[in-house]
């Protein structure tokens, strides 16, 4: 069954209802997804504008994986959604809507410098309704700046200064993206 969704960001926290997730920065630069996916096994595909914008995805074993590169994340999702049954065409409508997530990919694109994104990662796993976002913030304007622990109504988030964690129910992820973004924002002064 499909369900509509506005954007890319409920895309993932409906993702998040339904299947596990587990959502890794790329070294080279770029994203990868893995949902859970039943369906019929699907061969690779490899969409390329280039070195920096391009989109792969493929299904087995019940799993859609999607890979993305730095600046794709809503792409990345809106494909995985779609693979997963989630939501049927208008991809790059959905995924061209400006959501927290773009900010998440503008700021983990602004940290790749060739080296930073070989060493670091941003990391996101959950299933049934519940989610772990760990970011990793060495060499970052984060670097060594703790957040005491944070809860909010579902959601909690903290920081020691070298990872940016944050936990809760899938409906409050886009507070903790936005506790993340908005904090990255004030001390990139």
């Amino acid at each position: 069954m499909t369900v509509n969704h506005p954007d890319a960001l409920g895309l993932l926290v409906a993702l998040l209802g339904r299947t596990s997730v587990e959502l890794t920065s790329l070294d080279n630069p770029g994203w990868s997804l893995q949902v859970g996916a039943p369906g019929p096994d699907l061969d690779h595909t490899l969409e390329e504008q280039d070195e920096a914008i391009w989109l792969a995805w493929s299904r087995a074993e019940d799993k859609a994986r999607v890979a993305g590169g730095a600046a794709q994340l809503p792409a990345v999702v809106a494909r995985a959604a779609q693979l997963a049954g989630v939501v049927e065409g208008g991809l790059d409508e959905l995924a061209a809507r400006r959501t927290v997530l773009h900010a998440l990919a503008e700021w983990y694109g602004s940290q790749c410098d060739g080296d930073w994104e070989h060493q670091h990662l941003v990391r996101l796993a959950g299933g049934g309704s519940r989610f772990v976002l760990q970011i990793d913030v060495v060499e970052t304007e984060l670097d060594d700046i703790p957040v005491d622990d944070v809860v909010i109504d579902g959601l909690a988030y903290r920081s020691d200064g070298v990872r940016f964690t944050v936990e809760g129910d899938g409906d409050r992820l886009d507070v903790g993206l936005r506790a993340f973004v908005d904090l990255s924002a004030l001390h990139d002064l």
